[in-house]
């Protein structure tokens, strides 16, 4: 092993402006190895880091879609010059009300992205990062789920009372959906 390799590399919104404080994680197949934070001019370095296989960089910052690259192979040297591009996010509202019409709030809403890329250790993900994103019904069965990557989820919703219901193949950044509640 070659210890004290780097990753690097710059961060841009689609329009090509650095995005400042963008959190990176380089993620290996036992979880994050680690963490680093891009500069104002979008620049960032991860380092001290071993020739290994299976790494993946992960991108988080509020208002853009979370973003994962790889897989990179450090063993033939170290990554430079990287370019993420960091798409707008999108949201997935909904309402969640009985079969009756009665809102039903204080459910917790999961969703749980069903494109994780291949190869990708999904027991060491961020929660946002083609994870899982949580939140809570309101009092009118109302939810809003933000900062979250274009795509296809699964979405589970559980009733205060311990009810539960899956919705398979949800879209994000679509229309607000209106569930009812079986």
């Amino acid at each position: 092993l070659q210890p004290g390799l780097e990753v690097s590399g710059h961060v841009t919104d689609a329009a090509g402006a650095p995005v400042p404080q963008c959190a990176f994680t380089l993620i290996g197949a036992a979880g994050p190895i680690v963490t680093g934070t891009s500069d104002k001019s979008g620049v960032f370095l991860l380092g001290g880091l071993d020739a290994v296989p299976g790494l993946w960089l992960s991108a988080l910052k509020n208002g853009f879609a979370p973003t994962v690259l790889g897989p990179f192979d450090l063993r033939s040297g170290p990554l430079a010059d990287l370019k993420v591009v960091l798409p707008a996010s999108v949201s997935l509202a909904g309402v969640v009300a009985e079969s009756g019409g009665a809102f039903v709030a204080g459910a917790q809403v999961t969703i749980q992205s069903l494109e994780v890329p291949e190869g990708l250790p999904r027991q060491s993900l961020a929660p946002a990062l083609f994870g899982r994103a949580n939140g809570l019904t309101g009092a009118h069965g109302d939810f809003l789920l933000e900062n979250l990557a274009p795509g296809r989820y699964s979405l589970i919703i559980v009733a205060p009372d311990g009810r539960r219901q899956e919705l398979r193949d949800v879209q994000a950044g679509g229309e607000t959906l209106r569930i009812n509640f079986d």
